[in-house]
């Protein structure tokens, strides 16, 4: 029945041009089916491991043949040997709870007695400290206890709550990966519950398990995202009247199980543990502004977690200004200070990558001849310190590349990194999410030598890397995702990345989806993004408010984005203003959208009050900066020119394009030409981009200033190799698809009420044709009134349409469009 196996298949998946195509590629070889049969194996070697004398065993999960795609039953073979144990993971006993391991303690060493040894009754409220140093220094401590009592359930409890401490440090990142610490403390704690007299998993859990035991069960549940049974252990733990060092554990695990940051009644005071936690729920319920603002104020401790939790993906600009440098000098640091701890001296700056490179261990054994045990090895605190490693480098150019637009400065921070650290095993898939367009083929082809390995790769790294569609036209090898992360996610577990494991990429039919997210609704109740997907599905993308506020008002008193949601899915205006209206309240930093709504109602006095109290307010002072313009034009028109003055000045201090377009336009308007020109150059020279300056020089030669014409002529060129054209509907034949354009997605309501869908293509702004996105910010910005007019391309024919934009407010719902070969002939689609 069960055969133990390597798997070899050949991948025939191939993305070409952003479609798949057949191509025959290198055949794989795992030595696991799938990640559950991988993470099985490794918490029955450590089991294993934990129970038994002399050199290591050799273990091997076989597998049932019947079970070809998603085994779940797994039989037991040691040194080559059949135990006759079998071992299930179902949705209500997972890869992460003990009880799976049960069977191996009890049919390999029945009737083990307990070694009474005590844990260090200080470790609970030492780990409080939060600091990885701390758990090092501890980790290592209580290895040389438990080599030399391995039969202590109070020791494998402690270590339990080691590796889950170590877990907790896991966010929601590119690299992020708590997977095999989870697993090795569930180990542990199956250990421990076998010697404190439990025999079966219906069995309950010892009534004797220490304190650092039930606070590991409760992290290690929250982890799996099993958090309703985090909670229940939570409520049962404080019944008891806990220590004050086991109240702040229950608290921390409770804030990141709920996501609640109101849960801490005094976040300010509380423990190094617990303000991680809080800022972690801040940056998941409200933002990384709310977050970023909390740390400044609060977060004193020079550690990397900080930058760890605020550089999670689609961090601001500020939170990337003031944490992502910093971010990766503590992570080396960090690395540093590891090292001398585990191995006895800090590593030599030359030696880091191979330091950091150790092929994983198989067990908490050290060595396969000694008997010894390590509770964190140092291959496994290697694996951690390169993951962490990987996401600081990656945040870095992410924030020059993406936030700040400094593409020459990132080029030259990639380059500058690649030679320190481009031997790092995990370097490959930064170059792969570096690279766009042509490098991607290349960056795609150094990550292959990963796919025979698909247990060292973090899902999100694999999913946002090797899953990835390309624009090239090159043939991009795609890894077989679909087969390895199969089940979806581990079978009842809920890990913090599945958002990214269920893209469409992953081939799970509707009809599983379907049933494992009503059982991930039941398992973790706290998790929004697992309620909006239920209903998304439920109803085939077209959920009605009504059905949103119902399921997301456990969320809407303390949630930004349960809140977005809400409003973008409601046609009632009083609803939609009472969830941006929550979000002002929230935070202010998030007062944008309600300032937004207001100002498309045109009750431009109560949206000004919004901006002042945002842009005053905000903590991101460069996202503030970024939508200041309207209110400087507000304060202007409205004879309040110090202030506008006041607000524009701020807003280019922080060097954000828009916060310089901002006193550039005011300087505009009072006639400082020259003041603004110098400003839209800055714009230009920081950050690549010239139509706001190109725009201005049209302005300036509209009203008849032709004394810019000299540098305009160069830049026209550029953004406009076709020439800059007035365009009526009599010039575009029916039935002939543009060549070029920008697509509308969407559409917002104005450009709905304009008579714009979802999929036209825009080829024309106010009498000027247009072939791309940037063309279409240099022609918005030729004018200020508010009456824009549209040429765009429907099914074969152009039509007019015209409407009124507040803020000329059309450019985030528009996509760059080129026409796609089967257009070119007969215009229809």
């Amino acid at each position: 029945m069960f055969d133990g196996m390597t798997i070899r298949c050949a991948v025939v998946g191939v993305l070409l041009a952003g479609g798949l195509v057949t191509a025959q590629q290198p055949t794989l070889d795992w030595e696991f089916r799938t990640e559950q049969h991988w993470l099985m194996t490794i918490g029955a070697e450590a089991v294993v491991q934990l129970v038994t004398a002399g050199p290591r065993p050799a273990v091997v999960l076989s597998l049932d043949r019947s079970e070809a795609e998603a085994p779940s039953h797994f039989g037991l073979r040691v040194d080559g040997q059949s135990t006759g144990i079998v071992l299930t993971v179902s949705p209500a006993q997972s890869v992460w709870s003990p009880e799976t391991f049960l069977p191996i303690v009890q049919g390999l060493t029945p009737g083990l007695k307990p070694d009474p040894t005590p844990a260090d009754p200080a470790l609970v409220g030492s780990l409080t400290d939060g600091r990885v140093q701390t758990i090092a220094t501890a980790a290592m401590r209580l290895s040389a206890e438990l080599s030399a009592h391995r039969r202590a359930p109070a020791l494998h409890e402690g270590a339990a709550l080691l590796l889950t401490a170590l877990a907790l440090r896991e966010g929601n990142r590119h690299f992020d990966d708590p997977r095999a610490l989870l697993t090795r403390a569930a180990a542990h704690l199956a250990v421990a519950d076998a010697l404190r007299g439990r025999r079966a998993a219906d069995q309950p859990s010892p009534v004797d398990t220490s304190a650092a035991g039930r606070v590991a069960r409760a992290t290690l549940a929250a982890l799996a995202g099993r958090q309703a049974e985090a909670v229940a252990i939570i409520d049962a733990l404080r019944q008891s009247t806990p220590s004050p060092e086991v109240a702040s554990w229950l608290r921390a695990i409770e804030v990141r199980t709920r996501l609640d940051w109101r849960i801490l009644p005094a976040p300010a005071q509380a423990t190094l543990l617990e303000r991680l936690q809080h800022t972690h729920a801040l940056s998941a319920r409200i933002g990384d502004d709310e977050a970023t603002a909390f740390v400044v104020e609060h977060g004193v401790e020079p550690i990397a977690d900080w930058s760890r939790i605020l550089l999670e993906s689609g961090f601001s600009v500020q939170a990337g200004n003031r944490f992502a440098g910093d971010g990766l000098d503590l992570e080396l640091k960090e690395i540093r200070a590891v090292h001398a701890i585990v191995r006895g001296a800090p590593v030599a700056a030359g030696d880091l990558v191979q330091a950091l490179n150790q092929p994983p261990t198989r067990g908490p054994r050290a060595t396969a001849d000694v008997d010894r045990v390590e509770v964190i090895d140092w291959p496994l605190w290697a694996d951690i310190l390169q993951r962490h490693l990987a996401d600081a480098l990656l945040s870095v150019s992410t924030q020059l590349r993406g936030r700040l637009g400094l593409k020459e400065t990132a080029t030259e921070y990639e380059t500058a990194i690649a030679g320190p650290f481009g031997a790092l095993r995990l370097f490959p898939f930064i170059t792969g999410f570096v690279n766009q367009g042509d490098g991607f083929a290349a960056a795609m082809a150094a990550l292959q030598p990963s796919w025979n390995q698909p247990e060292r790769v973090p899902p999100h790294a694999w999913l946002m890397t090797l899953e990835r569609v390309t624009r090239t036209k090159d043939a991009i090898p795609v890894a077989p995702a679909g087969q390895w992360f199969a089940p979806v996610v581990p079978l009842g577990t809920l890990p913090e990345d599945a958002p990214w494991r269920t893209h469409a990429e992953l081939g799970q039919p509707v009809a599983e989806r379907v049933a494992d997210l009503a059982r991930w609704r039941q398992l973790a109740p706290y998790r929004r993004g697992i309620v909006l997907d239920a209903l998304r599905l439920q109803y085939a993308g077209h959920v009605p408010a009504t059905a949103i506020e119902r399921e997301l008002a456990p969320f809407l008193d303390f949630d930004v984005f349960a809140n977005r949601q809400l409003a973008a899915a409601t046609a009632s205006p009083v609803q939609r203003e009472a969830a941006y209206r929550r979000m002002c309240d929230l935070a202010v930093d998030q007062c944008g959208p309600l300032a937004y709504y207001l100002v498309d109602q045109e009750r431009d006095a109560d949206a000004a009050s919004v901006y002042r109290r945002w842009i005053d307010g905000a903590h991101d002072r460069v996202g503030a900066a970024n939508d200041s313009a309207w209110l400087v034009a507000y304060e202007y028109e409205h004879d309040r020119a110090a202030e506008a003055w006041r607000i524009a000045t701020a807003a280019a201090e922080t060097w954000s394009a828009r916060g310089i377009a901002s006193l550039a336009g005011l300087s505009e308007r009072t006639g400082a030409y020259d003041k603004a020109e110098g400003l839209y150059r800055r714009i230009a020279e920081r950050y690549e981009e010239e139509s706001a300056l190109l725009s201005f020089y049209l302005r300036a030669e509209a009203r008849g200033d032709r004394r810019y014409a000299p540098a305009a002529a160069p830049i026209v060129s550029r953004l406009f190799p076709d020439g800059l054209s007035r365009v009526s509907i009599a010039d575009f034949q029916a039935g002939e698809a543009p060549d070029k354009g920008v697509k509308v997605e969407g559409p917002n309501r104005r450009l709905a009420l304009a008579g714009l869908r979802d999929g036209d293509v825009v080829v024309a702004v106010d009498g000027y044709r247009v072939r791309n996105h940037q063309q279409y910010n240099v022609i918005r910005d030729l004018s200020r009134d508010q009456a824009m007019a549209f040429i765009y391309f429907r099914k074969g024919r152009y039509l007019v349409a015209e409407g009124r934009f507040p803020r000329r407010a059309v450019a985030d719902y528009l996509r760059n469009w080129v026409r796609p070969a089967a257009l070119a002939s007969n215009g229809t689609r």
